[in-house]
């Protein structure tokens, strides 16, 4: 794969080949960037560079325990399904494997706040805990084995703009959902307010 080409060209590619001629399957496939030994995956947004991954951040990860991905999509990105405020959610710190609970709720489409604990009728009287930009957070499917969050539906973002050390235990924050509605809601609110989520040209394959 070239670096230089975006993953709706990689998944252009992937089209033609012999293997993925079956229309009569419904499934999508996609490209994912898969870390940490295969615990944490990504589905890439249709415009982004694969150098933006490989050069930008992998030559600062481990570059052997990184890879890319063209699979079928058991999550696929629907507006129809948002969750812009999740409650009663299990979060972890980078370096962390202790799990809180707080309240996340995505505000003017653009930020993502963390809240403590609270149901969602008196979140006016809520202090912000945490505060990140939409477009600054990298967010994968999963959680390191080592973290045993308490529920299995989990979510691990990072922050673009702070230094994280891939090789340290506890990479990101991990949130553990109670449900996979809730998590794949969230996780949908989030790539729909991302600048690289709009709907690509052509669909990225579906066969």
């Amino acid at each position: 794969v070239q670096s230089s080409l975006t993953a709706e060209q990689v998944c252009e590619a992937a089209r033609g080949r012999p293997i993925f001629h079956d229309d009569g399957c419904p499934l999508n496939y996609t490209l994912f960037e898969v870390i940490k030994g295969g615990e944490l995956e990504r589905r890439i947004s249709h415009r982004e560079k694969m150098s933006s991954i490989v050069t930008g951040r992998w030559l600062d990860w481990d570059p052997n325990d990184c890879y890319l991905v063209f699979k079928r999509d058991q999550m696929p990105f629907c507006l129809d399904r948002v969750l812009p405020f999740a409650d009663d959610v299990k979060v972890a710190d980078p370096g962390s494997k202790t799990f809180t609970t707080s309240s996340f709720k995505l505000e003017s489409g653009s930020k993502i706040v963390q809240y403590s604990k609270a149901c969602e009728r008196i979140f006016h009287a809520l202090k912000p805990i945490n505060e990140w930009s939409v477009d600054e957070t990298l967010w994968f499917i999963g959680h390191e084995l080592t973290r045993k969050p308490p529920y299995f539906y989990t979510l691990t973002f990072i922050p673009l703009k702070k230094s994280l050390k891939y090789k340290s235990k506890f990479f990101g924050y991990c949130l553990s959902f109670q449900n996979d509605a809730q998590r794949v809601g969230w996780l949908n609110a989030v790539l729909s307010c991302q600048d690289d989520q709009t709907a690509p040209t052509a669909p990225l394959l579906q066969i």
